[in-house]
């Protein structure tokens, strides 16, 4: 007798099986499969959660401002700098509107903090203004 024909056709048993029924083997089939799944949750990796998607993010609003080219420019080496000096999983998280946005936040406490002594006060007040003609 040949090896195939010693073995059981599980799958013709599997499929042919009228409801409620059960197959010879169908009890060690699941354990075996359980068995499987419990050790794939042991083994399996936990999903590490990055910080950043745990922090709630603060709703942005959509504005558009003026900017002088030199500023603007400015803006952009900037940007390029950052992402020079921060590790490479920080890199991406670098943008002009983060860059803009943690320089208002420091320029705007400095102001609540100092009021007419801030730097921002000073430096509108030294500012030459342009005369319209």
């Amino acid at each position: 007798m040949s090896q195939t024909d010693n073995k059981k056709d599980i799958m013709k048993d599997v499929l042919s099986q009228t409801e409620g029924g059960t197959f010879y083997g169908e009890k060690d089939l699941l354990e075996i499969i359980y068995q499987a799944e419990s050790q794939q949750k042991k083994t399996a990796p936990k999903r590490v959660v990055r910080k950043q998607a745990r922090r709630r993010k603060k709703p942005k609003k959509k504005t558009t401002h003026y900017l002088s080219e030199d500023i603007f420019d400015t803006l952009g080496d900037a940007k390029e700098k950052l992402r020079d000096m921060l590790p490479d999983e920080k890199r991406s998280t670098i943008s002009k509107s983060g860059i803009v946005n943690y320089a208002l936040d420091m320029i705007l406490k400095e102001f609540d903090a100092k009021g007419d002594g801030s730097l921002l006060v000073k430096k509108i007040k030294t500012r030459t203004v342009k005369s319209k003609k």
